[in-house]
């Protein structure tokens, strides 16, 4: 066949060249029955023994993930674990039940699918990518329910790639340790719990790839590039000699860093020197202990804000801020102020149209414009400097005048703190990042 290369996005790290799995997931057929009267009592403890069993499974995984992976990662799973006592979803199921007198499939698959389409059509990426969460329950449980093994990935004996239209974290999990080197999805985004877990497992991977289960053949030699978020299928044989190159030198400089990941880093003259990670999602933390960080150099705060309806509140943010202090300790972390133009947040407030913005409306200018956007943000790092060494960063700084600003406003937020008796770091120190050339030119005033 002919070489044919499909684009998405790239995620884990690395090169994977080996014959694909392809899994095409079908749909359950839910029953419909009508239930009598005495069989409602029963019907709701099947219902209730279903939840109890998808718990357990759930929370073998996130074991199994947590000792693979650390607790970090593991995290991923105890959002599926929470829609399984949420009042929403059982408190419902049972009720439909026990109203319309029908079986547990058809009354629990009528509740979770309304949270599913709900979420499916948010404004909020970040809403829309944790559908995912909620269809692994949803298959889990009525797997459960109609005496069905949940099994989604066939076991392989040799390496291979596998093309799949949607994966579940927990089903994400078992390709650690497996013969699978690299995946390929039609679901799934760079903040989705599966980009997370493919990074935190070293896993190639490029996701969203529309279509891709149609139009990859079973056991077609396929070379998954999560650099450029690409996947050649049947690739030519100067391309396969090429990716064969590079997966040996990423390979061995992989190799070559791993080895070191738990040395000081010390010139040859004798000065250590501090390495940090730059992280912009909060999953991300198990990275920065698993090669050997000493902090975190920059945390992009922009994820929090853009493609939601509505701005993160305080709190949302210092919980946010405060698992990343007190994951770094004893090293620091700095927080860089978000750095977003008013077209990513243009639904928030007036937007100012802008031939270019990039260089515009942007970043500082927006939270001098709009100072309580951004004292909100202050106000939740300086909270979550109470739990380890922070620093707080602003992106854009161009002009003297715009630093002096910005550090009047911290010191406004620390006097809203004092007032209230919330501790912060009264020391916490504050800079700006030198990417506009004026302020290279003036960073002496």
């Amino acid at each position: 066949m002919a070489q044919k290369i499909y684009k998405g996005i790239g995620s884990g790290s690395g090169f994977a060249i080996a014959k694909a799995v392809v899994v095409q997931r079908g749909e359950f057929e839910v029953p419909y029955v009508e239930l009598e009267p005495h069989e409602v009592e029963d019907e709701i403890k099947r219902f209730c023994e279903a939840v109890r069993l998808t718990k357990r499974q759930l929370n073998r995984v996130r074991d199994a993930i947590a000792k693979a992976m650390g607790d970090e990662a593991a995290g991923v799973i105890d959002a599926q674990i929470m829609v399984l006592s949420d009042p929403a979803c059982v408190d419902e199921t049972k009720k439909l039940i026990a109203a319309q007198k029908v079986n547990a499939e058809y009354a629990f698959d009528t509740i979770i699918q309304g949270t599913i389409d709900a979420l499916s059509a948010s404004n909020n990426a970040t809403f829309v990518e944790r559908v995912q969460d909620f269809e692994d329950v949803r298959r889990r449980l009525l797997a459960n329910l109609m005496g069905l093994k949940h099994q989604v990935i066939p076991v392989v004996k040799e390496e291979s790639v596998l093309v799949i239209n949607h994966l579940a974290p927990s089903e994400t999990a078992q390709l650690f340790g497996s013969k699978y080197v690299g995946l390929v999805t039609e679901a799934g985004g760079f903040t989705s719990h599966i980009a997370i877990m493919a990074r935190t497992m070293d896993l190639p991977a490029v996701l969203g790839v529309e279509g891709i289960t149609e139009v990859v053949p079973e056991n077609a030699l396929v070379v998954v590039d999560s650099m450029l978020g690409q996947v050649v299928v049947d690739p030519e044989k100067e391309v396969l000699d090429e990716y064969v190159r590079r997966r040996e030198n990423y390979a061995h400089r992989r190799s070559f860093f791993m080895e070191a990941v738990d040395k000081p880093a010390v010139t040859p003259d004798g000065v250590k020197l501090t390495v940090s990670a730059n992280i912009e999602l909060p999953e991300e933390l198990p990275l920065v202990k698993h090669y050997g960080a000493d902090g975190i150099g920059l945390f992009r705060t922009e994820l929090l804000y853009i493609q939601r309806e509505d701005l993160p509140p305080e709190d949302e943010q210092f919980e946010v801020y405060k698992k990343i202090a007190e994951t770094v300790l004893p090293g620091q972390a700095i927080i860089r102020t978000f750095d977003v133009g008013g077209d990513k947040l243009g639904n928030l407030f007036e937007h100012h149209y802008e031939p270019n913005p990039f260089l515009g409306f942007r970043a500082i200018r927006i939270g001098l414009a709009y100072p309580e956007i951004l004292k909100t943000q202050i106000r939740a790092i300086l909270r979550a400097s109470a739990y380890g060494k922070l620093l707080i960063m602003f992106p854009m700084i161009a002009l003297p005048e715009e630093m002096e600003r910005a550090r009047e406003l911290v010191e406004e937020s620390k006097r809203e703190l004092r007032d209230k008796g919330i501790p912060f770091d009264e020391s916490i120190q504050v800079g700006a990042m030198i990417e506009v050339p004026s302020a290279a030119l003036l960073a002496r005033e």
